[in-house]
């Protein structure tokens, strides 16, 4: 039905083929023909500071340290599906909790040799220093100087079994970890691995042995919410993404949530906006919850380039080939990472 009179029209899609997001970026700029940009969905986000300077409304999957801004340059109108600031290097609650939780203590971490992953292993290893929990996890093995579509695992593998490494973290794509988990099968490695980006329900359909026990990480509610938890957002998507006959995807979840937020801006922003009027008024927002499929993103004060004193997520183990909520009595998991001590808080 549009918002204020207008429709919403999908101009044009655009595929980067991985190395051509500046050009890409640019080419929309130079247009001038769409008034936002979303979704953004893309392994490398070179094209972040041409949208920044042209003060474009840009919606994403925050998988790039690109999305982060700073207290000089905030970046004010990037926003990810929840929230923009990654904090990748930083300490996260996420690694000593499964590590406890799954009672694995020795850790091993697999990264690109490119900053974005590399940078995400780091934030591994500072997180397992900081808070490695009553289990005392270390991490036992590093290797961050992995080629992006590397085949071969076998020397990391072997190098992790002979250190004793039970919990595989890695920050890579998912064919990587599918080769590694076959490695680890081959090697007879006994360990689980952590994984940031694989919440697919058919990607463990056809995976599933080689991860049974592993823990998946997402920062929405799930399609396996227990019904009496479902917010309407979820219900909301599904309904209609069977309307239109699309995927039950995590990349079609977070375009669902890329347009909800950019939909609120739109009503928020009322029927004289702008371009200038929709970013500031998300970034008014401190609970910002599509309709309950997030915790609550407060843009005002950690949406861009501050961190969330208190971040939630949801935790699913793969159990006989399929994603299972951890949790039985709320959706997500949230923890105080201000102090010494990680704090499991409620929210």
């Amino acid at each position: 039905g549009g918002v204020h009179g207008r429709d919403l029209v999908l101009t044009e899609v655009r595929d980067d083929k991985v190395a051509n997001n500046t050009a890409e970026a640019k080419g929309i700029v130079d247009a001038d023909e769409a008034f936002a940009v979303l979704p953004v969905a893309t392994l490398l986000f070179t094209g972040a500071d041409t949208l920044v300077e042209a003060g474009v409304p840009t919606y994403g999957w925050t998988i790039n340290p690109e999305w982060e801004g700073t207290e000089e340059n905030p970046k004010e109108n990037l926003f990810g599906q929840a929230g923009s600031y990654l904090c990748l290097g930083c300490p996260q609650p996420y690694p000593p909790y499964v590590a406890e939780r799954s009672g694995r203590t020795r850790v091993g971490l697999l990264a690109y040799n490119v900053p974005q992953s590399a940078t995400c292993a780091e934030g591994w290893q500072r997180s397992i220093e900081k808070w490695g929990g009553p289990g005392g996890s270390e991490v036992v093995f590093t290797d961050s100087s992995l080629a992006y579509g590397t085949t071969d695992l076998s020397v990391q593998v072997q190098k992790m079994k002979e250190a004793g490494v039970d919990l595989v973290m890695t920050c890579m794509d998912n064919n990587a970890t599918v080769t590694l988990a076959k490695e680890m099968k081959k090697q007879d490695l006994d360990a689980i691995q952590l994984l940031p980006n694989a919440y697919n329900q058919s990607f463990f359909e056809e995976f599933g042995d080689l991860f049974e026990g592993s823990y998946v990480i997402i920062g929405y509610a799930p399609l396996e919410t227990p019904e009496d938890l479902r917010p309407e957002g979820l219900d909301l998507y599904e309904e209609w993404i069977e309307e239109t006959g699309g995927k039950k995807t995590e990349n079609s979840i977070v375009g669902w949530l890329n347009a909800a937020a950019f939909v609120e801006a739109l009503e928020l922003a009322g029927p004289d906006f702008d371009r200038q009027k929709v970013i500031d008024a998300l970034n008014q927002q401190t609970d910002q919850t599509a309709m309950g499929m997030l915790p609550g993103t407060n843009w005002k004060e950690y949406g861009h380039w501050q961190r969330e004193p208190e971040p939630c997520a949801v935790y699913l183990e793969i159990v006989d080939g399929r994603m299972t909520p951890v949790e039985e009595d709320e959706i997500f998991t949230c923890f105080d990472v201000t102090g010494d001590e990680l704090v499991r808080i409620d929210r």
